[in-house]
C-alpha cells in the first residue's frame, strides 16, 4: 500500500452501520463522524437506504449489490472500505473498527497496511463476555467473546467508554497506555426540560432485555398502580411484538420505537427519566447513551447506583437508587416525585455536567489523542 502525501484521516468500519440510524450505536458512530469531520478528514462506510442522500462523511455502500450470506456480505463491506482507504489514506491515518466480526476480516489488511503508516483502533464499547448470561445462546456468545478479546492485542489502541471499562480491559491484559477512554455523548440542546405541573409522568427508554431492568420497573408500576395511580409510565423502545405476553398495568403505555430525531420531544414531555438497570458486571461497566441525552436537556434522572452511571453523573447529577427490587424502586420513584425542587436542581446539575460530554468536545479529545 503506497499512501499519498497530505494530512491523515480517520476511517470508521462497522458492518452494521446504517443511515438513517436505527440503533443507539449507529447514532453514536454517525455523531462521531459528523463531529470529527470538521477537524480531520473523516469517512464512515455505511449501508444506505435509498433516501435521504448520505450526509457528509459517509461513503454509501449498496446492500443490494452485496452477495448473499452474512459472511460474504461482511467481506464485501470490508473489501469495498479498503479500496476507498487505499485511495484516500495518508501516513498517520487511523482505521477505527467496531464489532469483532468486522475486525476479524479487516485484520489481515490492517497488518500489512501498518507498514505504510496506517494505525488502527478497536472499538470495545461493549464486552461480549459480560453479555453471555443474557444471551439466547450462551455458548455462541462465549465464543464471540473469546474471538473479540484475542483481537485486542493486534490493534494499536483499544477504545472504551469510561474508567470502569478501562479497568476491565486492564484486568484482561490490555496495557493501560494502549487504552483510549472516549465516552458516548449527546448534542447540546437549545430547548430545556422544565417541570410542568405536578410531576407524575415517567419515561423509560431501552429494550426488553433483562439487564435493562424493564421487568423490575413493570413490577414497580404494579405497586404504584395501587398506591399512586396518578403516576404514569411511558415505554420507548419495546415494540408490541416484543411485549407480547407481558401484561402491562393500566399506568403503563408502550410508545414503541421513536425515531432518534424525535426522541428529545419525548423526553421533554415527561417529568422523570428512569434507568432501572440491575446491578451486574455488565451494567456496572456500560454507560447508556440515553443517560447523556436526558442530561443534555437538563432532565432529572432516577438511576440504579452503578459505577458506569456515577462516572457520568457524579454523585449529584442524578438520583441514585442503591436498593434493588420493585418495592425499593417504587419507593424511590415516589420520593423523587414528592420533591419537585430537588428534581429541578438535580436536572440543572446534570445539564451543567453534560457539557463535557458534548459530541464536539469528544471529537476534540479524539483528535488530540490520535493526531497530536
Amino acid at each position: 500500500m503506497g499512501m499519498k502525501p497530505g494530512g491523515p484521516g480517520l476511517f470508521f468500519l462497522s458492518d452494521q452501520l446504517a443511515s438513517p440510524p436505527r440503533l443507539g450505536y449507529q447514532v453514536h458512530l454517525l455523531e462521531l463522524i459528523r463531529s470529527i469531520g470538521p477537524l480531520v478528514p473523516t469517512s464512515g462506510f455505511c449501508w444506505m437506504a435509498s433516501s435521504p442522500p448520505p450526509p457528509a462523511g459517509l461513503v454509501p455502500l449498496d446492500r443490494t449489490a452485496a452477495p448473499r450470506g452474512m459472511l460474504a456480505r461482511k467481506w464485501y463491506y470490508v473489501t469495498r472500505a479498503f479500496k476507498h482507504i487505499d485511495r484516500e489514506a495518508t501516513p498517520g491515518s487511523v482505521v477505527w473498527v467496531r464489532s469483532y466480526s468486522t475486525a476479524l476480516l479487516a485484520l489481515p489488511g490492517l497488518r500489512w497496511r501498518r507498514r505504510a503508516g496506517l494505525r488502527s483502533v478497536y472499538d470495545a464499547s461493549s464486552f461480549v463476555r459480560l453479555e453471555v448470561p443474557d444471551a439466547p445462546n450462551r455458548f455462541a456468545a462465549f465464543l464471540r467473546s473469546v474471538v473479540a478479546e484475542r483481537l485486542w492485542p493486534h490493534f494499536d489502541l483499544v477504545r472504551t467508554l469510561n474508567d470502569p471499562m478501562r479497568d476491565y480491559l486492564i484486568n484482561r491484559g490490555v496495557p493501560p497506555e494502549r487504552i483510549l477512554v472516549i465516552p458516548v455523548g449527546a448534542e447540546p440542546q437549545a430547548e430545556r426540560w422544565r417541570l410542568r405541573g405536578t410531576p407524575r409522568r415517567l419515561l423509560y427508554v431501552g429494550s426488553v432485555m433483562g439487564w435493562q431492568g424493564l421487568p423490575t420497573l413493570i413490577e414497580a408500576m404494579r405497586i404504584l398502580e395501587r398506591r399512586a395511580p396518578e403516576i404514569q409510565l411511558s415505554l420507548v423502545g419495546p415494540t408490541v411484538a416484543e411485549l407480547e405476553g407481558v401484561a402491562l398495568p393500566a399506568n403503563v403505555r408502550a410508545l414503541g420505537r421513536v425515531p432518534h430525531e424525535a426522541i428529545n420531544r419525548t423526553y421533554l414531555e415527561h417529568d422523570l427519566c428512569l434507568l432501572p438497570r440491575p446491578r451486574t458486571p455488565l451494567t456496572e461497566a456500560v454507560t447508556p447513551m440515553k443517560l447523556l441525552e436526558a442530561m443534555a436537556l437538563g432532565m432529572p434522572i432516577l438511576a440504579t447506583d452503578l459505577a458506569a452511571v456515577r462516572w457520568v453523573t457524579g454523585l449529584d447529577g442524578a438520583f441514585l437508587n442503591r436498593e434493588g427490587g420493585p418495592e425499593a424502586l417504587a419507593a424511590a420513584i415516589e420520593a423523587v416525585l414528592a420533591d419537585p425542587g430537588a428534581m429541578v436542581a438535580t436536572g440543572a446539575r446534570a445539564l451543567e455536567r453534560s457539557a463535557r460530554f458534548s459530541w464536539d468536545e469528544i471529537a476534540r479529545a479524539i483528535v488530540r489523542e490520535l493526531f497530536a
